[in-house]
């Protein structure tokens, strides 16, 4: 129960000692930094599971944790299932909630939480701390690891979670990829595939142009024209930036494209396109206001007026979005939100007559 994406692979070995931060559930004890001096990632592991099974489950939570679990495995393996419920029966493990995915904007660091898997059937408390750093809720204590996933190095290894990072990511959360939103797994795995291969500085002048050519565009409102040579400019940026002699320019020249794109399909109500531009400006470059804005109103018109919208919100005033455009932006939200009610009151109303 405790394997997933950002775990070690099979039988990997640490080469060397790190740091990791214990995050209490309770607000009053303070963020630990702890140090582990093991051998391999399995004793890492045993480690923490030991940590969670000190809180056992009621009679009652195991049942209900086995219902839920034999839900979910109905179409499995029956063997496997009656295996797994057994364990679950005796004690609970950890589950690995990604806070965010290797990119190369951020040197291919993963840091994950690791939870109890079964901190909401034992009803333990919301840790308000580890709940904003991927915007859910997490139940329990929670430790905070990183890792190096390099895909064109094929490297994987422990490394160093500090506290200046877990500052950071207090003052800019949201950065979080939902494993079970299918969209956003296969944006972060289209761009995994993508940091396998490498940009020629030929690709980077064609790209270039194509930006330019797109700007062009914008200025005559052209949209589809435009979005077709902002398409066509990331086609050529598809791979490692970070490659380039001038990787900066280069990385500031993919997120404006994305960015530029976005702001095409909203001229055009494309809305879930224009989203998904502007996550993956704002996953380049946190601190993008624009993107964060097109990301807003994005959320705001797919009707997603939980913690994406506002987490987006939250990011337009961080990184500096006139407050005027913020409050128009939650306005608009309102009046959407009301209308969107006053509908349902309509079409369901009537059953109930």
């Amino acid at each position: 129960m405790g394997d997933d994406l950002c775990s070690a692979p099979s039988g990997a070995k640490i080469a060397a000692p790190f740091s990791y931060l214990f995050i209490p559930c309770e607000d009053t004890r303070s963020v630990e930094e702890h140090r582990f001096e093991g051998t391999s990632d399995e004793a890492l592991r045993q480690q923490i599971t030991r940590h969670f099974q000190r809180e056992q489950l009621t009679t009652g939570q195991v049942k209900e944790y086995q219902d839920t679990l034999r839900a979910k495995l109905s179409d499995g393996n029956r063997e496997a299932m009656n295996g797994m419920l057994a364990q679950v029966a005796e004690s609970s493990s950890f589950e690995v909630v990604p806070v965010t995915m290797p990119t190369t904007a951020n040197g291919f660091i993963a840091t994950s939480l690791y939870i109890d898997d079964a901190g909401a059937f034992k009803e333990l408390p919301v840790n308000s701390r580890a709940s904003r750093l991927v915007q859910k809720p997490i139940r329990g204590d929670a430790f905070l690891l990183s890792n190096h996933d390099d895909p064109v190095a094929d490297d994987w290894e422990r490394v160093d979670t500090t506290m200046a990072q877990y500052d950071a990511l207090q003052r800019n959360p949201g950065q979080a990829v939902n494993l079970d939103d299918k969209r956003q797994l296969a944006l972060h795995n289209a761009a995994r595939e993508n940091s396998t291969v490498v940009i020629t500085k030929e690709a980077l002048e064609k790209a270039s142009s194509l930006k330019e050519a797109g700007n062009a565009a914008v200025t005559l409102q052209n949209w589809d024209e435009a979005a077709s040579a902002y398409s066509a400019a990331l086609d050529h940026l598809s791979g490692r930036l970070d490659q380039l002699p001038d990787s900066k320019a280069a990385e500031a020249l993919k997120v404006a494209c994305l960015s530029n794109r976005s702001y095409c399909h909203m001229k055009r109500s494309r809305w879930q396109a224009m989203t998904d531009d502007a996550t993956r400006a704002v996953q380049m470059d946190p601190r993008h206001a624009k993107a964060w804005f097109r990301k807003a109103v994005g959320h705001m018109q797919l009707r997603e007026f939980g913690g994406d919208f506002e987490s987006a919100v939250q990011q337009c005033r961080m990184v500096g979005v006139p407050e005027s455009e913020v409050a128009a932006l939650e306005a608009s939200a309102g009046v959407l939100l009301a209308e969107a009610k006053a509908t349902d009151r309509q079409r369901f109303g009537k059953m109930f007559k």
